[in-house]
C-alpha cells in the first residue's frame, strides 16, 4: 500500500530529491558548525545567522529585535539562541547588537564543509536528469 501512495505523488521522485538534498545540506552545516545540536536547532541558528549577513551586507549591525522580526522567532527565544551563538563564537556581542564572527567562520574546517556542500549543490542536476524530464500537470 506504501509503494502504491508513494507512486501516486506527482513528481514524487523528483520532489523527494530535492528535500533530500536539502536535507543533507543542512545536516552538512550542523555537523561542521554544531555537532552537539539536533538538527532542527541547527535550522534556527542557521536562519538567524543567515539573517545577520543580510543585514551585514547593507551595513547594519543585528539586534535581538531586528534578528527576531526578520526570522518571526519570538524575542525570548532569539535572545537564548544569540547566547548560544555567541558562547560558541559564531558571534560577538557589541553594545545591544551582535556581529558575525569572521574568524570562526573562516576556520579551514567551516571552509572545507561549505567546498562539500557545494559539490553535492553541483551534482543535484544531473542527479535530478536521471529521474527523467518532469511531466507537469495541468493547473486548475
Amino acid at each position: 500500500m506504501a509503494k502504491i501512495v508513494v507512486g501516486g505523488i506527482v513528481l514524487g521522485e523528483q520532489r523527494y530529491t530535492l528535500a533530500d538534498l536539502w536535507i543533507r545540506l543542512l545536516d552538512g552545516f550542523r555537523r561542521d558548525y554544531m555537532p552537539t545540536k539536533q538538527l532542527w536547532d541547527a535550522l534556527c541558528m542557521l536562519l538567524i545567522l543567515h539573517k545577520m549577513y543580510e543585514l551585514h551586507k547593507f551595513g547594519r549591525e543585528a539586534s535581538a529585535t531586528a534578528l527576531s522580526r526578520g526570522i518571526g522567532m519570538p524575542r525570548a527565544t532569539m535572545q537564548r539562541k544569540l547566547a548560544q551563538l555567541t558562547k560558541m563564537g559564531y558571534i560577538t556581542k557589541r553594545r545591544h547588537r551582535f556581529l558575525l564572527s569572521v574568524d570562526q567562520l573562516n576556520s579551514p574546517l567551516m571552509i572545507e564543509g561549505f567546498r562539500k556542500r557545494f559539490l553535492m549543490v553541483v551534482a543535484a542536476p544531473e542527479k535530478m536528469l536521471e529521474l527523467g524530464e518532469p511531466t507537469l500537470l495541468p493547473i486548475d
